[in-house]
């Protein structure tokens, strides 16, 4: 009987890695629930999510036949961070106005389920070292699979599964922007290349040289290939990450000051060319918004009405919905408005006269901007609880030049989230489980 419960647990140990693997995998397509029934829970549910419940399966299975049950509980204190962030989602919400939303609940304590089976299973050398390397070699396989699609896509000139075609883009007659496996948006690709540079970057002494400078090479081009603010960040930290490797101070601080400039400007750009729109929209309307100028003196003021930019570009873009859930934030400052609840935000703000009704012809769940989400959902105190998490699983990593390293990656990740919801993304937890692994086991010399 003790040989085969020792059997057991060896095939689980063995086979616990391979379905986190082939989780991952699955989750780097956009494939839809096939049961058609169950689709009325928000349209979301995939291939990847009944994947999953075999990886909680045979998890839990781990964890009964395990005789160090404590071990599964040896978190240090980023590592609590997500459960702390549950309980204030709790506590958020109970003061807010529609209680707590439970289909959001369930949906943040399966997302952050799957660090902490991630960061468990990965804190096992063996299965580190299997996770890892499979994980390296599926992103070179998958980026250069991505790479033909688009090279497909512009000879054929049509859209595919990888690639969307825009005709009539801004500023350009014809677009193909690469869109990965995800829907409908560039930038989850993008940010999913954000993570795959850190990756590579964490655990560079795993790789050999040639292999390391291949994947950098595909993510640089996939990132511009995106097309996105997020690719032009992604862009230029590969190329960081390309210096750092190349192990030239020199040529590093060089790059720096290129670095922080392009980001700042290329926010600047994007708020004039792009988001600017809104305003300029909202003040050939002849609407001025009600109270909102206490907290924006700038925004909707006539004086600033007048500025004539000759553009007439995404009037459903993001200046607006960042604004409304600042003002939504700053109302309930430490706390927030509660899990969830940022659609109500914006219909507030149509009927209360912050912006034209009409805006209410699409209702938006969130801000686009992890930040002001956050901040409007759960105040300061649960972005900063959220935040801590995030950036702790950089800020741990870095060895060599530590504080640079941690600089640059840490404001590429800033300047990602300012216009990126990235908190519902299930590839972003999947990741930090594998970053909070590495900290643990480097900490503890294990490899």
């Amino acid at each position: 009987m003790d040989n085969t419960k020792f059997l057991n647990k060896i095939t689980i140990n063995k086979l616990m890695p391979i379905l986190i693997v082939g989780y991952f995998l699955t989750e780097l397509f956009y494939f839809n629930n096939p049961l058609g029934s169950f689709n009325n829970f928000y349209n979301k549910i995939q291939i990847a999510d009944y994947f999953y419940l075999i990886v909680l399966v045979v998890f839990l299975v781990k964890f009964i036949i395990s005789k160090n049950k404590k071990d599964f509980f040896n978190f240090d204190t980023f590592e609590k961070l997500p459960l702390l962030f549950l309980f204030f989602c709790i506590l958020t919400s109970l003061f807010a106005m529609n209680g707590i939303p439970v289909s959001q609940f369930l949906k943040y304590i399966y997302l952050i389920s799957i660090f902490y089976i991630v960061r468990n299973v990965s804190i096992e050398v063996n299965s580190f070292k299997i996770i890892i390397n499979y994980v390296f070699y599926i992103l070179i396989i998958y980026f250069f699979v991505l790479f033909l699609s688009y090279l497909t896509a512009v000879i054929s000139k049509s859209s595919n599964f990888f690639v969307m075609f825009y005709d009539n883009f801004p500023y350009v007659d014809e677009l193909y922007r690469l869109k990965g496996g995800y829907s409908p948006t560039s930038k989850l690709l993008a940010f999913h290349l954000f993570l795959a540079t850190i990756f590579l970057y964490m655990f560079r002494e795993f790789f050999s040289e040639k292999k390391k400078y291949i994947l950098l090479f595909l993510i640089f081009t996939l990132a511009t290939l995106t097309f996105s603010r997020a690719g032009f960040v992604v862009g230029f930290l590969s190329v960081y990450v390309f210096l750092r490797l190349l192990k030239s101070r020199y040529l590093i601080y060089s790059f720096v000051p290129i670095i922080i400039l392009s980001f700042i400007s290329l926010e600047i750009l994007s708020l004039l060319f792009f988001e600017s729109n809104n305003l300029l929209f909202v003040c050939e309307q002849s609407f001025q918004p009600n109270q909102i100028n206490q907290r924006f003196g700038w925004f909707g003021k006539e004086f600033h009405c007048n500025l004539d930019l000759n553009l007439n570009i995404y009037q459903d873009g993001y200046l607006i919905l960042k604004l409304v859930g600042i003002n939504a934030g700053f109302d309930n400052f430490l706390f927030g408005n509660g899990l969830g609840s940022y659609d109500q935000i914006w219909i507030s703000a149509a009927t209360e006269n912050l912006i034209p009704s009409y805006f209410l012809n699409y209702v938006f769940p969130m801000s686009q901007s992890t930040l002001v989400t956050l901040f409007a959902e759960n105040g300061m105190t649960g972005l900063l609880i959220f935040m801590a998490f995030l950036f702790g699983s950089i800020s741990k990593g870095a060895c060599t030049f530590k504080n640079l390293d941690v600089f640059i990656m840490c404001l590429s990740l800033f300047f990602i989230i300012l216009n990126l919801d990235i908190q519902n993304f299930r590839f972003l937890y999947f990741y930090l489980g594998i970053f909070y692994a590495y900290h643990y086991l480097n900490k503890r010399e294990l490899i």
